[in-house]
Order: structure tokens, then C-alpha cells, then sequence
């Protein structure tokens, strides 16, 4: 397997295990706070993002290197890469409410230099966009590499 497959499964792994970790503060909060909506939202979206990178772990470990997406699991794949298009703009926008909440923090307390502690979710949700971002891609180029080989896959029947 090339380096760059190898490179694509470690970010799914570490995405499951950030938005797995987001995710599950969101439901707990759903039950600890009186904003129901927002954490329930955030939490079915933060588990449709860990379910994208298991489909790309998935794909990866079953499909590569020339074994077709078929049936089910193609309209899976199509229905998750399409709404997860969606959680495109979901994830941008947590990137950018923690970037204005730390300029309100600096403006109010008067500071010029924050704290690295307060930049902690800033670089978190920096980091679940980002690795978003490589995973929408690597699973456009990765379908497309797996239906390439399979293309130029040679079956028994064909071998002289």
C-alpha cells in the first residue's frame, strides 16, 4: 500500500477519535444543559463525520487495491460523501465562533496575549476541518484509483 493510503487511514483514525470525543461531550451536554437543539444537532453531525471516516477506513481495508464499490455500499459512500459536503460549512463555522469567542475574550479582558490554553478548541476544531478536508478528498481519489485498477485488472479467464 502507498504511503499516501497509509497516510489517509492514520488521519481517519485520528478523525474518529476527535469528533468521538466531540460527539460525546455534545450528548452529554444534551442532558446537562438547557440548550437541547444545539447539542443534539452537533452531536449527529460530529457522528456523521466519525461515519465518513469509517467509510474511509472501510473502503480502504476492503476495496483498495482494485475491488469495485458495488450495491450498498456505493449508495452509502454517495449519500455520506454528498452530506458530508454539507458539514463542510458546520465545521468551518465552529472554526470560526471559537476564533471570534477568543477576540471577544481579548477585547473584553483588555489582553494582547491570550493564554495557549484558551486556543485549545480553536486548534481542536482547527484540526477536525482540516482532516475533514483530506478525507473528502482522499475518498474522491481513492474511488477513482480503485476503479482505475480494477479497469486494468486481468482476470483468469483473460490470462493466455
Amino acid at each position: 500500500m502507498p504511503l499516501r493510503w497509509k497516510l489517509f487511514r492514520l488521519v481517519c483514525v485520528l478523525q474518529i477519535l476527535l469528533v468521538v470525543g466531540i460527539g460525546g461531550y455534545s450528548f452529554i451536554m444534551i442532558f446537562l444543559s438547557g440548550s437541547h437543539s444545539f447539542y443534539f444537532f452537533n452531536a449527529i453531525a460530529f457522528v456523521m463525520m466519525m461515519l465518513l471516516a469509517n467509510l474511509g477506513l472501510s473502503v480502504l481495508t476492503s476495496n483498495y487495491p482494485d475491488e469495485p464499490i458495488v450495491d450498498a455500499q456505493k449508495s452509502r459512500f454517495n449519500w455520506l460523501f454528498l452530506l458530508n459536503f454539507l458539514l463542510i460549512s458546520f465545521s468551518s463555522a465552529h472554526v470560526v465562533a471559537e476564533y471570534r469567542t477568543l477576540i471577544e475574550i481579548s477585547v473584553f479582558s483588555e489582553i494582547t496575549r491570550l493564554p495557549i490554553k484558551l486556543f485549545g478548541p480553536l486548534i481542536l476544531y482547527l484540526f477536525i476541518f482540516v482532516f475533514h478536508l483530506i478525507i473528502l478528498y482522499g475518498l474522491f481519489f481513492l474511488r477513482r484509483e480503485i476503479y482505475a485498477n480494477y479497469l486494468r485488472k486481468e482476470f483468469e479467464f483473460e490470462k493466455k
